[in-house]
């Protein structure tokens, strides 16, 4: 791609006035050796002073837990010339069997914010929310885990980012109210032990398929962000668009960087890198999905961005909950095949309270309740149930599809986790299974065939015993919630009927799945 583009080092063209102008083509450039190994560099972070960067690789032999740890966090630091010094793990207590990352700092550099909880045994993390690490003359102390309100993600896939300023979080993962795969969502900073509810950033930047690895520019009005649901130039593109308000639901229509930055390849985790007019970006060219650390020089327009600006948190939205007695919430439940209204259960759980209600034969239910965020259970004859989140202040007029099941109909379950390679469910699954349960307790008669699948890659048999065991582990979870065994049979087929090409981790993971098809009604 050929830009017009000032060349400033470490800034001195703000003091001095000096710029070069020139025509330049723009390609990627390998960031050395140091950083970049025979496996799967990813998420990398800047220090703030921009003299460490941080990055996981997966599956390393020198990974805490070795070759079959998914990632740990690597640290390079910059030498004198320019070049990035040979990169060393971590180590504990940041690392441990888990996929562990960096998602960024406090402006002092201080505080390290990591990628999930942390459990004090090294051998546990959760994913509720972020933890942070505080330095001291010693090193880096055990995380300390911090809230993220109504915290959901329902993917394997997790990225964020904290802005320059260490107030804004953003992250992109599969909640409720998504577009599409994973979103991206917004989240600010309320104290030193939590941040807001995550907002979805709207349907602007979210597309049906997947956007990933946010980041924001200092100026923090710029976004950028990798997505497969705009086209481009590879499997992956980074796009780059323009928040317009604070509402963080308006933006400017994104536009993809071009040749130069976007390859044929899958690019994502593109970020300026402190004091310089250089940006990196993760490049991965092969279908193992393996990626290495890429720099490229910044365009004319993106050097005005890398200026820090002050933020206003925007939160005097949430204060109107406090002077309301009650809210009216209006739900209605229709067929998702038909649009035709339901007369459905519908259960709302906030703390601990629970309350019951039916909708009419319009599929309408309006309530009064006191403000705040609930979760909501949607049942109805001859329908999978709905599980959902719903804001008594913000959700009124809400409405819930229900998909319809028959005979012979096959319903993916597409948020069934496992840890990897096992049949062990991961706790974000449980809602998933939970309409599973409620299907069947509102459909006595109904009998089900559960089938697992994995993707092809590995040994044939050793897949096909994997889909089995998964298969067997959900189906212990339904009797053990109440369903008689006998309704339920359960078959594992591996690999051999895939849904999406299997060349790419990105289409590759949607092989990977629990179904169940209706036998007897």
């Amino acid at each position: 791609m050929i830009q017009v583009f000032c060349r400033v080092y470490f800034f001195s063209f703000f003091l001095s006035g000096y710029c070069l102008f020139a025509q330049q083509n723009f390609e990627q450039v390998s960031l050395g050796d140091g950083v970049n190994s025979s496996f799967d560099e990813k998420l990398p972070v800047f220090s703030p002073d921009g003299k460490k960067l941080y990055f996981t690789i997966s599956n390393h032999p020198e990974n805490v837990s070795g070759v079959s740890d998914k990632g740990d966090i690597w640290y390079s630091t910059i030498n004198k010339d320019g070049s990035w010094s040979q990169a060393k793990n971590l180590g504990r207590p940041l690392n441990d069997r888990f996929v562990n990352s960096v998602i960024g700092f406090s402006p002092d550099g201080k505080s390290m914010y990591l990628r999930n909880f942390y459990i004090n045994d090294y051998n546990s993390l959760v994913s509720k929310g972020i933890s942070v690490a505080r330095k001291t003359p010693n090193g880096w102390r055990y995380p300390e885990n911090v809230s993220i309100e109504y915290f959901d993600n329902k993917s394997e896939h997790q990225s964020m980012s904290i802005s320059s300023n260490g107030k804004i979080l953003l992250m992109s993962i599969e909640s409720y109210g998504n577009y599409g795969n994973e979103d991206l969502y917004v989240s600010f900073k309320k104290s030193s032990t939590g941040w807001t509810e995550p907002k979805n950033l709207g349907s602007t930047i979210n597309s049906k398929f997947q956007e990933m690895t946010p980041y924001l520019a200092p100026d923090n009005r710029t976004l950028y962000f990798s997505t497969n649901g705009r086209g481009g130039e590879g499997g992956m593109d980074v796009f780059v668009s323009t928040r317009l308000d604070d509402s963080w639901k308006n933006w400017s229509v994104p536009k993809n960087l071009g040749k130069g930055v976007n390859t044929p390849g899958t690019e994502k985790s593109y970020q300026f890198i402190p004091n310089t007019t250089e940006a990196i970006v993760i490049s991965t060219q092969n279908s193992d999905g393996y990626g290495d650390l890429k720099k490229v020089v910044l365009m004319e327009e993106q050097i005005a961005q890398a200026q820090p600006k002050e933020f206003q948190n925007p939160l005097q939205e949430t204060k109107v909950i406090e002077t309301m007695e009650t809210v009216s919430l209006e739900i209605t439940v229709k067929d998702q095949k038909t649009g035709i209204p339901l007369v459905a259960d519908v259960e709302l759980s906030k703390g601990g309270q629970e309350l019951e209600f039916k909708t009419r034969v319009d599929g309408r239910l309006e309530t009064e309740l006191e403000p705040g965020f609930y979760k909501i259970q949607v049942s109805a004859l001859g329908h999978l149930s709905e599980i959902d989140k719903v804001n008594a202040l913000n959700d009124v007029g809400k409405t819930i599809e229900l998909i319809p099941v028959e005979i012979g109909s096959t319903v993916q379950l597409s948020n069934i986790l496992f840890e990897i390679s096992t049949s062990h469910l991961i706790e974000s699954s449980f809602d998933e299974l939970d309409k599973v349960v409620k299907y069947l307790e509102k459909n006595p008669k109904v009998r089900i065939l559960l089938s697992g699948h994995t993707d092809n890659r590995g040994d044939y048999y050793l897949n096909l015993k994997l889909s089995e065991d998964r298969v067997k582990a959900v189906k212990e979870y339904l009797v053990e919630n109440g369903i008689e065994e006998g309704r339920i049979e359960g078959k594992g087929f591996g690999g051999k009927q895939p849904i999406a090409d299997n060349s790419n981790e990105e289409t590759r993971k949607l092989n990977r799945r629990v179904e169940f098809t209706v036998l007897e009604n």
